[in-house]
């Protein structure tokens, strides 16, 4: 698939996560949508660049028991180190920024092969 392609269906499950349920069910949904794409983004090196994590701040960051329940879910579930998780929180936003650009030209990119 094209980087657009699983950007918007990651986009998109991120999105329907609802920050207002009960912490357990809203652990629940985020585990999920952190293992159906935990292996979607690679680096060139073929390693697992964790852009779901980002995409998962942003999101999560709107509600207190949302980010904290996404926290918790890194570190235990994911088993995270606090250092690891920091670091995503500082560098998420430059990261998505990068990944969004990136999927714009390999959206162009196919298009213009398509054509």
């Amino acid at each position: 698939m094209s980087l657009n392609y699983d950007l918007a269906r990651a986009e998109s499950d991120v999105a329907h996560i609802n920050l207002n349920q009960k912490f357990d069910y809203l652990i629940t949904d985020i585990k999920y949508v952190y293992n159906l794409h935990r292996y979607t983004f690679k680096n060139a090196l073929g390693e697992n660049s964790g852009e779901i994590v980002d995409l998962l701040i942003e999101h999560c960051k709107k509600d207190f028991f949302a980010y904290a329940a996404l926290v918790y879910m890194l570190c235990v579930e994911a088993e995270m180190s606090n250092e690891a998780v920091l670091s995503y929180t500082t560098t998420y936003k430059q990261t998505l920024k990068k990944l969004r650009e990136e999927a714009e030209k390999d959206a162009l990119l196919y298009s213009d092969e398509a054509c």
